[in-house]
């Protein structure tokens, strides 16, 4: 699912690296590489597990956004997906698409 993609556009990388080191954003990124690889394998909790160690590595709203997704689509949890898609709606680096996609799904 595309969407589960941890995407850290230019401008979100910088605000990244400024509150985290680069090594952290790097080891962030994997993180979110693999827990794609295992979302797109069904293993949910996996997939949630590498999504929260991408977000603790270097927080961003993107994490916050793959997180709430796993739960909602993959672990069918709402009351946690409702908790993450209300992080994503507050958090400075939320993008309107995603936005709108929290929002429909609250």
């Amino acid at each position: 699912m595309a969407s589960l993609a941890i995407a850290l556009g230019s401008a979100q990388r910088a605000d990244a690296q400024t509150a985290a080191p680069a090594r952290d954003v790097a080891l962030a990124e994997s993180y979110a590489e693999r827990a794609f690889e295992a979302y797109a394998r069904r293993e949910y909790a996996t997939a949630l597990e590498l999504y929260k160690q991408a977000y603790d590595a270097a927080p961003s709203a993107d994490a916050l956004y793959n997180i709430a997704r796993v739960y909602d689509l993959g672990l069918r949890d709402r009351p946690l997906a409702i908790n993450h898609y209300r992080r994503y709606l507050s958090d400075p680096g939320a993008l309107p698409e995603r936005i709108g996609r929290a929002s429909q799904r609250l």
